[in-house]
């Protein structure tokens, strides 16, 4: 009885469009939150702690400040590793398969850490 030998299955062959969408899709999510979102949510978090009757409201709405800022930054990484991400893409055809899946992966994170500023913002103070 002779043997069955299997042949090898080919990895499937994505096209330097693919990655490149997913991670432009990644790039405008992080440019809108790290610019529109960064406003909304400022506004939002700011109003709410200088409405706080207190003496000394800059001491109070310093922490807030701090974290608000972190919010751009994070989509501005994000924005980024993105860029560096399409250029792989379009040069490397054997990476195309993960940054896909990175950039999938990344566009819930972007949203997350707008989400968890806001939050970490808001009861800073």
């Amino acid at each position: 009885m002779a043997a069955a030998t299997a042949e090898p299955v080919a990895a499937p062959r994505i096209g330097w469009w693919a990655p490149v969408l997913v991670l432009l899709q990644l790039v405008l999510a992080a440019l809108l939150l790290g610019t529109v979102g960064y406003l909304f949510t400022s506004f939002g978090v700011l109003t709410g702690c200088t409405s706080e009757p207190v003496p000394d409201v800059e001491a109070l709405c310093a922490p807030a400040e701090r974290w608000l800022l972190a919010g751009p930054v994070g989509q501005g990484v994000l924005v980024v590793a993105a860029l560096v991400a399409m250029v792989v893409a379009v040069r490397r055809p054997p990476a195309r398969l993960p940054l896909l899946w990175a950039a999938v992966v990344a566009l819930p994170v972007s949203l997350g850490w707008t989400v968890l500023v806001g939050l970490t913002a808001s009861s800073s103070y």
